[in-house]
């Protein structure tokens, strides 16, 4: 923290986070804010996975991709499709519903986007049993 020039402390932004435990962890930062507000570090909602994409718009163009093929290759139900459709429309919906103005995200609001692509992937992989576990 510095102090301003009328004498107020002004913080200054450093790298890092607090873990789990409070302790603060300097460095770059890799990591999400949970759709409980926890922080976790790596990628948002993927563990370890190197090759996830991080950004919502590539998630969101391969879950309609994936949808498309399970419902050409009849692994899911029309009633199935159609709720996966639903689903993803509705995360879409609220997708834009908390960006700013200028188009960007909080981390927070980006990670809770993120849980719930991670759960209609989860169904998806469930529905379908997937053996690339494309996401």
């Amino acid at each position: 923290m510095t102090i301003g020039p009328d004498g107020v402390w002004i913080a200054d932004p450093q790298p890092g986070y607090y873990d789990r435990s409070g302790r603060w962890i300097r460095g770059s930062v890799h990591g999400y804010y949970d759709d409980r507000g926890m922080w976790n570090p790596g990628g948002p909602g993927y563990g370890d996975r190197r090759d996830a994409p991080r950004d919502i718009a590539t998630r969101f163009n391969r879950l309609e991709r994936r949808i498309g093929r399970a419902a050409a290759d009849g692994t899911l139900t029309r009633i199935e499709v159609r709720r996966a459709y639903f689903e993803l429309n509705a995360i879409r919906r609220y997708d834009r519903s908390l960006r700013y103005r200028n188009g960007t995200i909080s981390p927070r609001n980006a990670a809770m986007v993120h849980a719930r692509l991670d759960r209609l992937s989860d169904s998806l992989r469930f529905a379908r049993q997937d053996p690339r576990g494309d996401y």
